[in-house]
C-alpha cells in the first residue's frame, strides 16, 4: 500500500469517530431536553391548579364572614329596637308612678304595686342593656374577623395572580423547550439522510398573525396579515400552536393581498411533517429555535 492510500484510510477512520460522537450528542440532547419538557409541564399543571383552589377558597371564606356580620346586624338592631321599647316603657311606668304620688286617693298597694313594676321593668332594661353590650362585641370581634378574613382573600388574590404569572412563564419555557426540543431533532435527521437545511426568508420586520384557513385538500393556508403587515410573496413564516405550545414549521408565501396571504408549508427532504395545522394556530416572521 502507498503513502497516499495510507492517509485516506486514517482520514476515513477519522471522519467515522468524529460522526459516531456526533451521532451520541444528538441522542444524548434529545434525551435530556424531552424529560425536562415533561416536568415542566407537569409544574404548569399542578400551578393552574393551585391557582384555582386558592381562588374558590378565598370566595367562600368571603362568603361565610358576609352572612355572619349580616346575622349580627339584624340580632343588635332587634335589641336595639327591644330597649327602645323597654325604656319607653320605663318612662311611662315612672310618669304614671309621678301621677300616683301627687294623687292623695291613690291607697298604698296601688303605689307598692306600681314600685315594683317598675323595679321589674328596671331590671329588664340592665338585662337588654348586657345583652346590647355582649353583641356589640360580637359585632366588634366579627368585624376584626371580616378585616383578617379580607385582609387573607387579598393575600391570596395577590398569590393567584403570582402563581398565574408563573404558570404564563412555565407556558412560555415549554414553548421555547419544545422548539428547541424539534430543532435538535430536526438537526439529527438532517445530518443523517444528507439533507441540507431550507432556505428561510422571513420579513425584516417582526410581523405576526394566526391561521384563518386551512385547506386540507391543497394544502394551501390563508393568514390574517398581508401586505399592509410587511408581508410579501416569497416571505417565509414560522408556525406555532399555544395550547398546548408545540412548533409546527415554516410557511412560504405564495399570494398576498393587502389585509391576507395565502402560504404552502415548506416541508424538508426526508423529514417528516412536525404536525398538523389548523385553523386558529399562529404564525410570525421569528421565534426561538425557528
Amino acid at each position: 500500500m502507498t503513502a497516499v492510500g495510507k492517509i485516506l484510510v486514517f482520514i476515513n477512520l477519522l471522519f467515522s469517530l468524529v460522526v459516531a460522537g456526533f451521532i451520541v450528542m444528538v441522542f444524548v440532547a434529545r434525551t435530556n431536553w424531552a424529560d425536562s419538557f415533561k416536568k415542566m409541564e407537569e409544574r404548569a399543571l399542578a400551578a393552574a391548579a393551585q391557582a384555582d383552589a386558592m381562588r374558590v377558597e378565598a370566595q367562600d371564606v368571603r362568603t361565610k364572614a358576609n352572612q355572619e356580620i349580616e346575622k349580627l346586624q339584624a340580632d343588635l338592631k332587634k335589641t336595639a329596637g327591644d330597649l327602645a321599647a323597654k325604656e319607653a316603657a320605663v318612662k311611662a311606668l315612672s310618669d304614671q308612678l309621678t301621677a300616683e304620688k301627687e294623687k292623695t286617693t291613690v291607697g298604698d298597694a296601688t303605689s307598692t304595686a306600681s314600685l315594683e313594676e317598675v323595679k321589674r321593668r328596671q331590671e329588664e332594661v340592665k338585662r337588654f342593656e348586657v345583652q346590647k353590650k355582649e353583641l356589640n362585641e360580637k359585632l366588634t370581634a366579627s368585624l376584626a374577623d371580616q378585616n383578617r378574613l379580607r385582609d387573607e382573600a387579598t393575600a391570596s388574590k395577590i398569590e393567584s395572580n403570582t402563581l398565574k404569572q408563573r404558570n404564563k412563564q412555565l407556558v412560555d419555557q415549554l414553548e421555547d423547550m419544545s422548539k428547541e426540543n424539534l430543532r435538535i431533532r430536526n438537526a439529527g435527521a438532517g445530518g443523517s439522510a444528507g439533507g441540507t437545511a431550507m432556505a428561510k426568508n422571513p420579513p425584516l420586520e417582526n410581523i405576526e398573525g394566526i391561521i384563518m384557513k386551512a385547506d386540507p385538500g391543497s394544502g394551501l393556508l390563508t393568514l390574517s396579515i398581508g401586505s399592509d403587515a410587511g408581508l410579501q410573496k416569497g416571505h417565509t413564516m414560522e408556525v406555532f400552536r399555544l395550547s398546548p405550545a408545540k412548533y409546527l414549521g415554516t410557511l412560504k408565501i405564495v399570494e398576498v393581498t393587502a389585509h391576507e396571504a395565502v402560504a404552502r408549508p415548506m416541508v424538508q427532504p426526508g423529514v417528516r411533517p412536525i404536525g398538523t395545522i389548523q385553523k386558529g394556530d399562529r404564525v410570525a416572521s421569528k421565534i426561538l429555535g425557528s
